[in-house]
């Protein structure tokens, strides 16, 4: 989503949370973001969303 993103640095940066909970998700065709953007009536793609369920 940003200049220099890539699956490497996704890989890297996900173990900043870890938790069985926390799914990490590399996106690179940004199929996930454009359903969460329109689930969400967002006019963009979605990203760096956090979806907390109780």
């Amino acid at each position: 989503m940003m200049e220099g993103d890539s699956e490497d640095s996704a890989r890297k940066t996900s173990g900043y949370f870890s938790d069985d909970r926390i799914a990490h998700i590399w996106d690179a065709e940004r199929r996930f973001g454009m359903l969460f953007a329109k689930t969400l009536n967002l006019k963009e793609v979605a990203w760096d969303v956090y979806l907390l369920f109780a």
